[in-house]
């Protein structure tokens, strides 16, 4: 893994070519116009299953190609960026959850659908799809052990809440905060070789978000609508400021990370 220092420039982002999603978005767009006329033909001769089926296919491309547009990183700084920045808790950006929830109910009510209208020996198996994919709603909505995530910097150290997992690592811990070189963007706060993290799935079969393997924190920057810049700057700062963390927990803090300059 390479790293580069905060420094040197902008984090690489990664990002997917805007004429790729654009692409997607008018592909995604077409296969959804079909599906709706079929859903409303299929409506009007009373094929009541059928149309569900077309229906829920069309909600599931759409809101695949408008989950892949937003799962890029942000660039928003200033004041914008403050709108999930409470004290020193910076939470996830709702729509990311919320667009692969819309995905994953539309794949299993299009499969269940499906199932009924065909019938036979193959509605056990669309059926049986569907509803084993209609499970992440136990997690997401009765339990809660799926959910939002955040990050916050406490004063005993920094706490990681992902969709599914959470993490944490005390101050002395810490080494300090780097950007990784992925395929995706990503700024891992590093930790030292003798030093305990704690951390685990909150689910044991719907781990939609993964667990670093190596000795890190790592902060998925799709997920957080801020410049990763930023973000890292901000974390770095109260590594080598531990005097500057009394103010963990209250707006200093959080106009620290929204009025920072890069």
């Amino acid at each position: 893994m390479q790293f580069s220092e905060l420094s040197s420039g902008e984090l690489p982002d990664f990002p997917v070519p805007r004429v790729q999603l654009m692409i997607g978005s008018v592909f995604a767009g077409f296969l959804a116009f079909i599906a709706f006329v079929i859903s409303a033909s299929s409506l009007v001769t009373g094929h009541l299953a059928s149309a569900v089926a077309a229906f829920a296919f069309a909600v599931f491309v759409l809101a695949t190609a408008s989950f892949a547009r937003r799962n890029q990183t942000s660039h928003t700084s200033g004041t914008p960026a403050g709108r999930l920045v409470q004290g020193s808790t910076v939470r996830y950006e709702p729509s990311g959850l919320i667009r692969l929830a819309l995905v994953t109910a539309s794949m299993a009510l299009c499969a269940i659908a499906f199932g009924v209208a065909a019938g036979g020996a193959v509605a056990w198996i669309f059926v049986t799809m569907g509803a084993l994919l209609a499970t992440f709603f136990v997690p997401l909505l009765i339990t809660r052990s799926i959910r939002h995530g955040r990050l916050e910097l406490t004063a005993d150290g920094i706490r990681h809440r992902g969709w599914a997992f959470e993490a944490e690592i005390a101050w002395d811990g810490i080494g300090g905060v780097a950007f990784a070189q992925r395929d995706y963007p990503a700024i891992y706060v590093l930790v030292e070789p003798t030093a305990q993290i704690v951390r685990h799935y909150t689910t044991q079969f719907w781990k939609i978000e993964a667990l670093h393997p190596g000795h890190v924190i790592e902060l998925d920057c799709r997920r957080f609508d801020i410049h990763p810049m930023l973000l890292a700057q901000w974390i770095r700062f109260y590594i080598e400021h531990p005097d500057s963390r009394i103010e963990l927990g209250t707006t200093a803090a959080a106009d620290r990370l929204i009025y920072a300059r890069f």
